[in-house]
């Protein structure tokens, strides 16, 4: 005789019961995490874009305030507030202009151009007791500028997330800040691998402690006692006879050494061994990265002293 066994069916189906629910349950938590996650590699997307407006902004803002006026002979410079107040306006609508050309998470970011929005300049200063760089606010000459850049819910502006229903937010806050400054100070020159130097090489006397050669940068360029024949005409690229305001030095030349005539310029050779007319081809194009091989591509811009008559070029 066979022996039945008896089926717990209500058990087996209760616990089948428990463990849709879970499952479920578990997919809804696992997606949520993982819109969690992709919602905040949204917001790093954004605020990499947020910092590369900033950073194209101060820099347009930065280069609209270079100009040839504090070159000039003072007596043909413009008047100083103006002049001053002019570049910064152009300055701080040139920042504009750009964030205006560019997105974040598909929308623009529009910067406060008021005179307390989000550009502002000023020139760095170092702290002497911590050695910290500082911003320091100025309209009287700037040479850096600082922009803040924002895509954020109080200017009504946030970034929309991607996964609303899921995370229960609608929006995220990005900011970035940047900041571009101008100077004179040239540590080095290093050429691109396709683009080269724009570098005449040529070497001008700075000064003649002597005093017989009186066309040295320091005298005729920093003291304004050059001529003002010549001018720039950037339509043309070419330079025309006419002023400019900017003080000019004659480059003076002697093979004699006979003559009491020291040269104010010489030229630099630099360049692969073996190849004719180097310093033709320079003048023309600039350095390029093989000019500069045996110096590890780049040069280190430092005063040199004659050995022999104690000049610095």
């Amino acid at each position: 005789m066979q022996r039945s066994t008896a089926v717990n069916f209500a058990h087996t189906t209760t616990r089948r019961g428990v463990i849709v629910p879970l499952v479920a349950v578990s997919i809804l938590v696992v997606g949520a995490g993982i819109a969690l996650v992709l919602d905040r590699l949204w917001l790093a997307a954004a605020r990499t874009e947020t910092l590369t407006i900033a950073e194209g902004a101060s820099l347009a803002a930065c280069r609209s305030l270079i100009d040839d006026e504090p070159l000039k002979f003072p007596q043909k410079r413009r008047d100083g507030d103006d002049w001053q107040q002019s570049q910064i306006d152009s300055a701080r609508q040139a920042a504009g202009d750009v964030a205006a050309q560019n997105t974040v998470a598909g929308n623009n970011v529009s910067l406060d151009l008021t005179v307390t929005g989000d550009v502002r300049f000023g020139k760095l200063a170092r702290q002497t007791e911590t050695n910290q760089v500082l911003f320091l606010e100025t309209d009287n000459c700037p040479t850096s500028v600082v922009v803040n850049a924002f895509r954020k819910r109080s200017r009504n502006n946030p970034v929309a997330l991607l996964f609303q229903e899921l995370t229960g937010q609608l929006a995220g806050d990005v900011a970035a800040r940047a900041e571009a400054s101008w100077g004179n100070k040239i540590v080095g020159l290093r050429p691109q691998q396709n683009l080269p130097a724009p570098v005449l090489p040529i070497a001008v006397l700075e000064n003649d402690p002597t005093g017989v050669q009186l066309e040295t940068w320091e005298r005729q360029i920093e003291k304004f006692n050059g001529n003002d024949c010549f001018r720039f005409d950037p339509e043309s690229g070419q330079v025309t006879e006419g002023t400019d305001g900017l003080p000019e030095i004659i480059l003076e030349w002697s093979s004699d050494s006979s003559t009491r005539v020291i040269p104010n310029h010489c030229f630099i050779a630099i360049g692969p061994a073996g190849e004719t007319n180097a310093s033709l081809r320079q003048l023309k194009t600039g350095w390029r990265l093989v000019d500069l091989q045996s110096m590890s591509g780049e040069i280190r811009l430092v005063p040199r002293a004659s050995a022999h008559s104690g000049l610095t070029w």
